[in-house]
């Protein structure tokens, strides 16, 4: 009986040795998010961060009609100015709330004609309430000819089918 107990053993354990030291397959590497299709240097980052800050900084001094004025709309491969409907919408929505402050949540470069800056504004006096009320934003930085310029969030239309039934 022991000897039936040892070969089941000596199995057991050789199946185990060679299970255990065979060749490993390499883990699959799981890939998050979209890769960009463009290169981007620190120039870049600095300079969509600073052109966001900067409007950003306008809507909460009040300047809205200045803030709004550095806003452009991307189509057909180019950007252009906003007409003044755009313009009065933009105004009207950015002069709402009064803003207390702003932060830059996260951005994403993917390409010239497709990067996502999102952002929330503090619209209500932090010195009054522990937890304030938000309001989140999307602005697209687009870069033609080496030149970057923040058009709105529905002015780029790559995204456009990918966001279609998602509201910001």
């Amino acid at each position: 009986m022991k000897s039936k107990y040892l070969i089941l053993s000596v199995l057991v354990a050789g199946v185990l040795t060679v299970g255990c030291t065979g060749k490993k397959e390499e883990p699959k590497k799981a890939s998050f998010g979209i890769q960009p299709e463009m290169t981007v240097s620190t120039l870049d980052t600095t300079t969509v961060l600073q052109m966001t800050s900067d409007f950003l900084e306008q809507v909460k001094q009040g300047n809205v009609e200045d803030a709004v004025s550095r806003l452009y709309v991307y189509e057909n491969e180019q950007v252009r100015q906003l007409n003044e409907q755009e313009r009065q919408n933009c105004t009207f929505l950015y002069s709402m709330f009064p803003v207390y402050d702003f932060k830059v949540d996260s951005f994403r470069f993917i390409k010239e004609t497709d990067t996502n800056v999102h952002f929330h504004l503090i619209i209500e006096d932090p010195a009054t309430t522990a937890s304030p009320r938000t309001r989140n934003g999307l602005i697209r930085p687009v870069r033609l000819n080496g030149v970057w310029y923040l058009t709105l969030a529905n002015s780029a239309p790559e995204q456009q089918h990918a966001e279609a039934g998602h509201q910001h």
